[in-house]
């Protein structure tokens, strides 16, 4: 502002000039008065140009300062939220290890509280045989001075076992006392017994070997037990330890979610969960088959065949991997009959391999359906086979014996078929359709 007010004089001063100038000179021309408005109006455009040049590079200036400060000011507010959200880190940190502090005190207190409250039964357990020891220490005393009395011992030798007793009594009587004055008094007593059993020990015509057995007697009674004895103070520790669990509990822990989610609907959280416990342990059967049971619901049978064929392959004698794949197998024989029957489909005899590669299999389902899948390929001797193990695990079931008469029939084995349909009437049972089918066998293998 100062700069154009400096301006503004000297165009002031320099119009006077020109008036001066003007005035001197006389009279003034048109031309002449033409030329100095033209000058006066270039100086004052100039003045506005420079103006408006000094007003825009200083509003240009201050935005500039403008957004400097306010992204200081954000930067500020950026690094204000950092440090709050430290501190509150921080503070939480130190909630949560305050909080296991106090846990971990209440645990010490709580196990010296239990250690005070065993040492003080140990204590009140001690103060009845404290009392018996006395009885007793007395009662030998009182032996002993009968004793020394009766072998003419001095009075001055037995006031002296009397008062080695007592005082072996005494350091007896301190069960609380600690370890270091517990064992000085215990040499003390050991250095007084043998320094009087040694008096006691002289040649002395009078003094017989009860004596001495006597004295050691009422050393070894008066002296302290172990179990007395105040064990040392140990300093209560907590020891948390976190205990790794094996594949196999990993796996069984898994199965038996899945079994809770498969009881509550929740049919993807069981197989992912059987598909964990197997990728723990392969050979895990149970977790095998139910999973190849979901995947069978859901009409995913390629997968669960799949899924049992690499049971199979790691335990080759489990017979319901087997069941359960021939089941699949002989199922989706079946859709595609209904679909299209002129289309021959190598289900059937896939089912059929998979069953006959296990013909002694002592289960009912697994035979009957071994039965069913080699009748229906003309597979005559399995069949003969299968219905032969069922009549063995289900003798009373006269539909077993019908089937082994049927399949024999077909195998021109009369005399066996007719037998067997007549054991199948024998024994009962059977639809009217099928009873008088093997009447009806029955009459004509016999003409």
């Amino acid at each position: 502002m100062s700069v154009i007010n400096q301006m503004l004089k000297d165009l002031e001063k320099r119009s006077d000039d020109n008036r001066d100038v003007s005035t001197a000179a006389g009279p003034v021309t048109p031309q002449a008065k033409n030329k100095t408005s033209m000058a006066l109006i270039t100086v004052v455009v100039s003045v506005l140009l420079t103006l408006v040049l000094v007003a825009v590079v200083f509003l240009f200036q201050e935005n500039q300062l403008l957004r400097q400060q306010a992204s200081t000011g954000d930067k500020v507010l950026w690094q204000n939220q950092q440090a709050q959200q430290l501190v509150a880190a921080v503070e939480k940190i130190a909630q949560q290890s305050a909080a296991v502090n106090e846990t971990v005190d209440d645990l010490e207190q709580r196990s010296l509280e239990q250690k005070l409250e065993r040492k003080t039964v140990q204590k009140t357990a001690q103060q009845p045989a404290n009392e018996a020891e006395i009885a007793d220490v007395n009662s030998d005393t009182e032996r002993t001075q009968n004793d020394a009395t009766a072998a003419d011992i001095t009075p001055e030798k037995v006031q002296t076992t009397t008062q080695v007793s007592t005082s072996t009594f005494t350091e007896s009587r301190r069960p609380l006392a600690s370890a270091n004055h517990h064992v000085a008094s215990t040499e003390l007593m050991r250095d007084t017994q043998l320094s009087t059993s040694r008096q006691m020990q002289k040649p002395n015509e009078t003094t017989t070997p009860t004596d001495t057995t006597n004295l050691r007697s009422i050393s070894s009674e008066s002296s302290p037990s172990p179990e007395h004895s105040q064990p040392n103070a140990v300093k209560p520790s907590l020891t948390i330890a976190r205990k790794q669990l094996s594949s196999a509990q990993l796996a069984a822990q898994k199965i038996n979610q899945a079994e809770q989610a498969m009881a509550a609907q929740q049919g993807e959280q069981a197989e992912q969960l059987l598909q964990d416990a197997l990728l723990l342990v392969p050979n895990n059967k149970q977790a095998r088959k139910q999973l190849a049971a979901i995947w069978f619901a859901r009409g995913n049978n390629q997968a669960a065949v799949n899924l049992l064929n690499q049971g199979i392959s790691l335990s080759p004698l489990e017979s319901d991997f087997r069941l359960m794949k021939g089941k699949i197998l002989l199922q989706g024989y079946q859709r595609s009959q209904f679909q299209n029957p002129a289309q021959d489909s190598p289900l059937l005899t896939q089912a059929y391999d998979t069953l006959v590669a296990q013909p002694d299999v002592s289960q009912v389902e697994y035979q009957a359906l071994l039965a069913s899948v080699a009748q229906q390929l003309n597979q005559l001797p399995a069949a003969t086979n299968a219905y032969q193990q069922l009549v063995t695990l289900q003798p009373n079931q006269a539909k077993w014996q019908l089937g082994l008469a049927t399949v024999l029939d077909q195998a021109s084995r009369f005399n066996n078929a007719l037998a067997a349909y007549q054991q199948a009437l024998a024994i009962g049972g059977l639809s009217t359709q099928s009873r008088q089918f093997a009447e009806q066998r029955i009459k004509e293998l016999g003409e």
